[in-house]
């Protein structure tokens, strides 16, 4: 056995207990599967009076581990955006490895992605996501990326199609420990937009700008929307994709409506679920959970193994250069559309093309072939100011990749 690497971890909440409780666990396992054991020698928090159950010493300074010259690798698990930052730079600074699940983090300053880091559970929890595109595709070009990233919204839409309300299924979500007191991360497509980016710089080594992605989330979406689409054969999912084509990248976060068939529709409740699409081996399909303590914990240590073997045998990451990539607009794409009237119905079938495809009282709803957005704009405006329309609900149609 080689000697030991030593360990600082930053934050001791839900994720951080279960990284100490996993090397506790599997020590003996880890080190035959490293060559060499791994131990955190401090740990950082910010309330030294709160008790924890860890066999190390901790502190309230970060220069206690910083400035250890002993501790070769940072684990930074507190969730704080800025605070991670400082801790990434001032380790990276020190030639100490860092480790993080902070996806916000990343998203803010995408330039680290490129540095000597580990983020394997910043994006899907315990699905090693990262590494099967950083090693597992590595002889494909990715064309397409397309995931339910954020077990909170799909939770929700699960919810809702058993005939809860929004507002009803949030509630629930909070109860369970699944949803945050405030959940506009989640419900609005933010956090899933967050991960995009990370797994487009992988897919397509370009640094990306989060607002360049377009982002819809889920609180418009009422249960009879939920309901039509399993008339139609669909489900409605919080889907995040990016897609790459000759004039650039197209990225985005929206409720689709996935055909029933799909291996996306088939992510329930809490569930995180990737489709990854290479030129040589087609669509390969991830599952598994997107959140949670020991799922979590699961994907840092991934990292923590793979660094420390770097770091013993003195190995460093090959850096390929950033390919800068112009975003670019939709392609045509299908919609679902929910029209309720008071009375009057407009005629969508010769504006847009459209197929009536459900009729009820003050309430129809059209499928359209392909169109771009514009074009779909224009024929809606008119709706939109009209007093016979009660609302309009637009939603992509997911095509198959």
């Amino acid at each position: 056995m080689a000697g030991a690497v030593y360990i600082g971890i930053v934050g001791l909440g839900c994720v951080g207990l279960s990284v100490v409780k996993i090397l506790n666990k599997h020590q003996d396992l880890l080190a035959r599967r490293c060559g060499h054991s791994l131990v955190i020698k401090k740990g950082v928090v910010k309330d030294l009076s709160k008790a924890r159950e860890v066999n190390f010493p901790l502190s309230n300074s970060l220069e206690d581990i910083l400035e250890d010259p002993d501790i070769q690798i940072v684990l930074e698990l507190t969730g704080a955006v800025e605070l991670a930052y400082q801790i990434a730079k001032e380790s990276l600074k020190r030639n100490k490895g860092f480790i993080t699940a902070n996806k916000a983090m990343l998203a803010k300053y995408p330039h680290l992605l490129h540095a000597n880091i580990g983020f394997e559970a910043s994006v899907g929890g315990g699905i090693p996501i990262i590494r099967a595109l950083k090693e597992g595709l590595v002889a494909n070009e990715i064309t397409a990326i397309q995931g339910i990233f954020n077990g909170t919204s799909n939770f929700i839409l699960s919810q809702m199609s058993l005939g809860k309300n929004f507002q009803e299924a949030l509630k629930k979500a909070q109860s369970l420990g699944y949803a945050e007191a405030n959940a506009h991360l989640d419900v609005s497509g933010q956090d899933s937009a967050h991960k995009l980016l990370i797994l487009a710089f992988l897919a397509f080594n370009s640094l990306i700008d989060l607002n360049t992605i377009h982002v819809e989330g889920i609180e418009q979406i009422k249960p009879s929307d939920l309901h039509y689409a399993k008339q139609l054969g669909y489900r409605i999912k919080l889907v995040a994709y990016a897609h790459k084509y000759k004039e650039g990248i197209t990225l985005g976060v929206e409720p689709m409506l996935l055909p029933k068939r799909s291996l996306l529709a088939q992510i329930e409740g809490v569930m995180n679920g990737v489709s990854l699409v290479g030129d040589c081996v087609g669509e390969t399909f991830y599952c598994g959970p997107g959140a949670g303590g020991m799922a979590s914990a699961s994907a840092v240590i991934s990292d923590l193994v793979e660094m420390s073997k770097n770091l013993k045998q003195k190995r460093k990451p090959l850096k390929l250069p950033i390919t800068p990539y112009p975003i670019c607009s939709h392609p045509k794409r299908s919609r679902y559309i929910r029209l309720e009237f008071i009375k009057n119905a407009p005629n969508l079938v010769d504006a847009l093309e459209a197929k009536l495809v459900i009729q009820e009282q003050n309430t129809h709803i059209y499928t359209t072939p392909p169109i771009d957005d514009q074009s779909l704009e224009q024929c809606l405006k008119p709706l939109k100011t009209s007093k016979d329309i009660r609302q309009i609900q637009v939603l992509c149609l997911h095509e198959l990749y």
